[in-house]
């Protein structure tokens, strides 16, 4: 989430998918529309962070000055989008877990969730298919990036579902795996998946969806390992150290909830865990 001003600049740090800090605003979400009701008409989980309208309303609590300064509450496509060319524009995939579209149609904002949450419409940028060009590249964009002016400029879509696109999946085909900070299994489907279990997601084009299994801390596990258990900072240590420790060997098992977790947990307050620990355990079988 992003908070910009009449010139699309930035007025606060974007909040990430991972961040917890709007919490509390899920409860008051809660306490104006039933956790049930609420997550079958978005089909995911009311989860801080994932769920982008906690962000969006904890921007509008805790920063009141800049919330009212704000021109856009948007994405970082619409960051992007709006540096090069001056418009306001986001996708489906950004909408479709925004929290404020109905599951059913995530290709325009809902009003009734608008007005139930209290977010202002015109605040929210408008809603563009993926390729769809939304613009030229401006001749100031174009100098400060080197960007040829009037280059057109698509809208683009949310990171995992790029990945899946990239690779491609397709209905009927192969499951994508992506790996990162937060690694993500991803498949294409004919219609969002009931259940909760997936991160239901506008795929490319309206005839599909994207199903995601995603674990918040993967990557974030590695970083925060080698930067505490490894005076050195050296992730090739962290390598030679798990290699000398031969699988299975130590009967560990590690839990990364490091940020939460998301798919299957779905638990904001979860944390991470080494189990099986004896007084022989070593960084190795750690690393691990």
């Amino acid at each position: 989430v992003v908070l910009m001003d009449s010139q699309g600049c930035a007025l606060y740090p974007a909040l990430l998918y991972c961040d917890q800090r709007s919490l509390p605003q899920v409860d008051k979400i809660v306490d104006r529309i039933p956790r049930s009701d609420y997550e079958a008409t978005i089909g995911n989980r009311l989860v801080p962070g994932t769920c982008a309208v906690t962000s969006m309303r904890w921007l509008r609590d805790e920063m009141p000055g800049e919330y009212a300064a704000a021109q856009t509450l948007g994405f970082a496509n619409t960051f992007f989008v709006s540096q090069l060319t001056g418009a306001s524009i986001t996708d489906p995939t950004n909408a479709a877990l925004s929290g404020l579209a109905d599951i059913r149609d995530p290709w325009r904002w809902s009003v009734e969730l608008c007005q139930a949450l209290g977010i202002e419409q015109g605040y929210l940028p408008e809603i563009a298919e993926t390729a769809h060009a939304v613009g030229k590249v401006t001749p100031a964009a174009g100098a400060e990036t080197g960007l040829r002016a009037g280059t057109p400029v698509v809208v683009g879509c949310g990171d995992a579902v790029a990945s899946a696109f990239g690779a491609g999946a397709r209905l009927g085909g192969p499951a994508v795996y992506s790996a990162g900070s937060t690694d993500c299994l991803a498949t294409v489907m004919p219609g969002p998946a009931s259940g909760g279990a997936l991160v239901n997601c506008a795929y490319v084009g309206r005839e599909t969806w994207l199903g995601i299994g995603t674990t918040t801390s993967s990557g974030v596990s590695v970083q925060w390992f080698v930067r505490e258990f490894l005076s050195s900072g050296d992730l090739a240590l962290m390598s030679k150290l798990a290699a000398s420790s031969p699988p299975g060997s130590n009967r560990l098992l590690y839990l990364p909830y490091l940020q939460g977790e998301r798919t299957p947990v779905w638990d904001s307050q979860a944390r991470g865990l080494f189990i099986g620990l004896t007084a022989s355990t070593g960084r190795s079988a750690l690393a691990r």
